[in-house]
């Protein structure tokens, strides 16, 4: 294209000029003018189509970034009553919560009070029922001795009882032997009478029959007492407490024992006591002396029933092996202190007889 084309195309982009100005310009130039100016009019045409499309979206954006503003406003606002009802209520549950802690707190301080109370009260009714257990198995005790006490004493009873049964019918046997040499003498006695009759002065005395009494010497008494094969756990031990006595004899000091219970025979100085074991040996002494209660040792303390016996002191033991004590007919089975009756001579005569050990 020329230089005028290009003059008279941008004249007429310019609108200085239209097609009907241009009648001076050489036809080929007008035509390459007016394609210039017909290229450039299409291009500002659509130029102008993009730029009201573009304004229509800007102003379509306008209004919904007005509508999104008004819309992030009220979003503001309700975030912000939001975060003022959440703050609140925030604070609500913060009350709550501590009111509920001091709640808590208050409970448990409560509950621990009445558990420390009921603690207590569990001790006092565990120590209560500890003592009336202890308490209880004191009257056990104490009636249980009593028991074996009573026991003991009827099968003494009862074996004095048969002794003076068989004593009894021995005698009653002696009566009448006696009975019948009586009449058989009180016969001899009349005819002698009779005879005498003729010689014997009227004034004579009569010859009175001699009398003689009889009187039996007292002797030793034996008595007997259990220790126990093996140590108890609770309670008073007869085990325990006779190698108690052995500690006492391996140190010079004076061996000593409880005697028989208040209600049965008692035993003097000179009498011998017989330490019992099952299947052991069986030891004698002699006693030496017999105390009041009073002197009792503080170990024995719990011999629960047996407060009120007299105190024995033993010495010069001699030692009676298992086989020779059933010979002699001692006792298979023993069960408390207590006065032998049936075979107290044997035992007498085999302590009397036999070295110490």
């Amino acid at each position: 294209m020329s230089q005028q084309s290009g003059v008279i195309a941008r004249l007429m982009r310019n609108g200085k000029i239209d097609e009907h100005d241009a009648w001076w310009v050489r036809g080929e130039d007008w035509r390459a003018a007016k394609k210039e100016a017909d290229a450039w009019r299409m291009k500002a045409e659509a130029n102008q189509r993009y730029l009201d499309e573009a304004r229509g979206h800007l102003a379509v954006r306008t209004s919904l970034s007005v509508t999104l503003g008004e819309k992030v406003h009220d979003l503001e606002s309700k975030l912000a009553a939001a975060n003022l009802l959440v703050a609140t209520l925030r604070e609500q549950v913060t009350a709550i919560i501590w009111a509920q802690h001091h709640q808590l707190k208050d409970d448990i301080e409560e509950w621990r009070s009445a558990a420390a109370s009921r603690s207590a009260q569990v001790r006092n009714l565990e120590k209560q029922l500890l003592d009336e257990k202890e308490e209880h198995a004191e009257v056990v005790g104490k009636y249980s001795h009593k028991v074996d006490d009573l026991e003991e004493l009827l099968n003494d009873e009862r074996n004095e009882y048969e002794i003076v049964l068989g004593e009894k019918c021995s005698l009653l046997s002696k009566v009448e032997s006696l009975k019948e040499t009586v009449e058989e003498l009180t016969g001899k006695v009349a005819l002698l009478e009779e005879e005498q009759r003729v010689v014997v002065e009227p004034d004579e005395e009569e010859v009175q029959p001699i009398i003689e009494v009889y009187t039996k010497s007292k002797t030793e008494q034996v008595f007997i007492t259990p220790v126990a094969a093996r140590y108890k756990k609770t309670g008073p031990c007869s085990r325990r407490d006779w190698d108690e006595q052995e500690g006492r004899a391996r140190a010079g000091e004076q061996v000593m024992w409880d005697g028989p219970p208040a209600n049965r025979p008692q035993p003097h100085k000179g009498d011998l006591m017989t330490i019992w074991r099952n299947n052991g040996v069986i030891t004698i002494y002699t006693i030496t002396e017999v105390l009041d209660p009073s002197q009792r040792l503080d170990s024995w303390a719990d011999n629960v029933g047996q407060q009120d016996r007299s105190v024995v002191f033993l010495s010069s033991p001699k030692e009676v092996k298992w086989s020779a004590w059933i010979k002699m007919g001692g006792h298979k089975r023993c069960q408390g202190t207590r006065r032998i009756v049936n075979v107290g001579k044997d035992i007498i005569e085999y302590y009397h007889n036999h070295p110490l050990k």
